[in-house]
This record gives C-alpha cells, sequence and structure tokens, in this order.
C-alpha cells in the first residue's frame, strides 16, 4: 500500500512539473545544420511545440513563417540572419542571442525573456506582447519599429538606438540596467508611452518626440535634443533637461518635476495635485502655467519672452532674478513668495492676490504686485 501511494505520488509530480523534452531527431538534425533547416523550411512549415530547444545556433540564415509554441529556448542563438513572420507563444528564452539579425513581423507573446541579446540589431514590426522581461539588451538598433503590450520589462537597456518605440499598458522599471536605459537615441527615433509606468531611466539623444498619455513617469530624466515632450494625465517625478524645442502637460500630477535649459515653448495647465515645479535657469521663449495649484513654484533666474501664470494658486514661490519680455498673470494667489529683482519689461497683472500673512520680498522688483 505505501509503494503504491509513493508510485501516485511520483507520477503526479512529474505530471506537474510538465519537463519538456529535447527536439525530435528530425528537427535535431536540422538545428545541427542550419543551412539544412533554411532549405527545409522553404517546402515545409517550421512548427515546433513543447520542446526544449538547447544548445543550438541556427545563425546566418534566412528563415521565414515558423511557429515556436510553448517551447524553452536555452543558449540559443540566431545572429546575423534574416527571420521574417515567426511566433514565439509560452515557454521561456534564456541567454539567447538574436544580435546583427533582421526580424521583420516577428510577435512573442506570452513568454518569459531573460538575458537575451539583441544588440545591433534590424527590429521591424517586432512586437512583445504579456511578455515578462528581464536584462534584455535591446540596445544599438538599427532603423526599427517596436511594440510593447501588456509587457513587464526589468533592468533591460534600449540605448544608441534607431527605434520608433511604443508601449501599452506595460511596465519598465530599469533601476539595474547595467550599461544604460534610453540614451544617445539616434535621429528618426520617437516613443510612445500608453497607460504605461516608465522608472529610473535616462531619456537622451534625438528624437522627434516623447509622448505618455496615462501612467507614470518616476526617476525619470529626459533630455539632450528633443522636438516635443507631450505628457497628458501622467504622474510625474522628472526632469526636463538639454534643448526641448515644445514642451505640453496636461491634466499631469507633478509630484516633482523640473523643467532646465532651453525650451522653445512650454504649456503646463490643467494640474492635478501637485507639489513641485522647478525651472531654475531656464530658457523659455513661451511658458505658460494655467490651472495649477503647487506647494512649490520656482521660476527661478530664467528668462523668458512671454510667460503667462492665469487662475493658478502657489504656496511658496521663487521667482528671484528672473527676466521677462512680456508677463501676463490673471487670477493667482501666492501665499509666500520672492520677486527679488525680478524684472518684466511690460506687465498686465489682474486679479493677483498676495495672501494675508504671507512672507513676500518684493524689493528690486518692478512687477507690479501691491
Amino acid at each position: 500500500f505505501f509503494l503504491l501511494i509513493l508510485t501516485l505520488i511520483l507520477i503526479m509530480s512529474c505530471n506537474m512539473t510538465d519537463t519538456k523534452k529535447p527536439l525530435a531527431s528530425k528537427w535535431d538534425a536540422l538545428f545541427k545544420n542550419p543551412k539544412q533547416l533554411e532549405q527545409a523550411s522553404k517546402s515545409e512549415r517550421v512548427v515546433i511545440k513543447n520542446a526544449l530547444i538547447k544548445t543550438y545556433n541556427i545563425s546566418d540564415i534566412t528563415l521565414a513563417n515558423a511557429v515556436f509554441e510553448n517551447n524553452d529556448f536555452v543558449d540559443f542563438v540566431m545572429k546575423r540572419g534574416h527571420y521574417s513572420n515567426l511566433l514565439f507563444k509560452g515557454g521561456s528564452i534564456y541567454d539567447a542571442g538574436f544580435a546583427d539579425s533582421t526580424l521583420i513581423n516577428v510577435t512573442f507573446e506570452g513568454v518569459t525573456i531573460e538575458d537575451v541579446d539583441f544588440i545591433s540589431a534590424t527590429l521591424q514590426n517586432v512586437t512583445f506582447k504579456n511578455c515578462k522581461i528581464a536584462r534584455a539588451r535591446i540596445r544599438n538598433l538599427k532603423k526599427s519599429q517596436v511594440t510593447f503590450i501588456n509587457t513587464q520589462v526589468l533592468d533591460s537597456e534600449f540605448f544608441d538606438s534607431e527605434v520608433i518605440f511604443k508601449a501599452e499598458h506595460s511596465s519598465f522599471d530599469l533601476a539595474q540596467a547595467q550599461y544604460g536605459t534610453f540614451e544617445n537615441m539616434q535621429p528618426g527615433s520617437s516613443i510612445e508611452l500608453i497607460d504605461t509606468s516608465l522608472h529610473d531611466a535616462n531619456v537622451g539623444g534625438t528624437l522627434s518626440s516623447f509622448k505618455a498619455k496615462g501612467g507614470s513617469i518616476i526617476e525619470v530624466g529626459i533630455g539632450d535634443n528633443i522636438k516635443a515632450v507631450v505628457l497628458d494625465d501622467v504622474k510625474l517625478n522628472a526632469s526636463l533637461e538639454g534643448n526641448i524645442e515644445s514642451v505640453t502637460i496636461q491634466n499631469s500630477e507633478l509630484e516633482s518635476l523640473a523643467i532646465a535649459k532651453n525650451s522653445n515653448d512650454v504649456l503646463i495647465e490643467d494640474c492635478k495635485i501637485s507639489n513641485i515645479l522647478s525651472m531654475i535657469d531656464g530658457k523659455y521663449t513661451s511658458l505658460s502655467i494655467n490651472n495649477c495649484n503647487l506647494n512649490l513654484f520656482e521660476p527661478w533666474s530664467i528668462t523668458a519672452n512671454h510667460l503667462v501664470i492665469s487662475n493658478s494658486r502657489f504656496i511658496n514661490t521663487t521667482m528671484s532674478d528672473s527676466k521677462v519680455n512680456h508677463l501676463i498673470m490673471n487670477n493667482v494667489v501666492f501665499e509666500n513668495a520672492k520677486f527679488d529683482n525680478a524684472i518684466a519689461k511690460d506687465s498686465k497683472i489682474n486679479n493677483v492676490k498676495l495672501a494675508e500673512g504671507g512672507e513676500f520680498n518684493l524689493s528690486g522688483t518692478n512687477i507690479p504686485l501691491q
């Protein structure tokens, strides 16, 4: 009786483990001879399911229309090849390489991906859907378009890439990325995030746009040379640095936002509950703040051609030493503020209040606030 119970337990354990078997002999022979695999795939579609695909190298070939379902890839290499219309569904990919390859219309769906190398690849219409990715090197990409959908990404690298990058309902926690995150992006690149979190990253280089709608951007530096930053309904703890042609931030929570250096046009409006907006030493062609309540507002030592502040309330403000050509303030309340040595060439001030009991420094300013 005891032996019967033990046997049943062992059988159940084996079923629960779902151990995958090595490739069938036919595929094993072809994967060991990649050129033969390439030739065979022209007459018979490659469809492999529920296998352990370990220590194969199918580099330097052309492979199309293959399906890999619920397989575990380990120490697997597909370098310098041309791979199109492939589906990787379920299973896992560990310690694998796609470096210097061209992947076209390739989908990874429901795959666990760890320590996988895409360095210097061309990824055209490549999608990661419902995946879990860790320590991937998706960098130095060439003329690529990559989409992440409902995917979790940890500690991975994307820098030095020319890529149209899009993520929906995904998360990127990159604090432990080994060499960088999104630095030095190349001309032709753009980033779009939809209901996505981006944490512990730097975004730099040359981008046509950085856009986010929904989600959060926490501990992120964005800068260098970006044509447009557009953020809508985003929780922000970030800094915008370098040369950014235009910045539009709407309906967002400013936990802490710093905008420094040079921007032609900055519009921040309809803030949610917000804490800090710092703009120390910034240079702006047009700067507009509308319908925002902030604990700390620091347009400190800025230079602006046009500055418009309206329908807002600030608990602590420092605008000391700022130089503005055209200043408009309408329906604004300052509770504590420093305007010392702030100069405006012309001012239009309407319904601006200095809260009773607040502390104010107006020495050396020509802005008519009293």
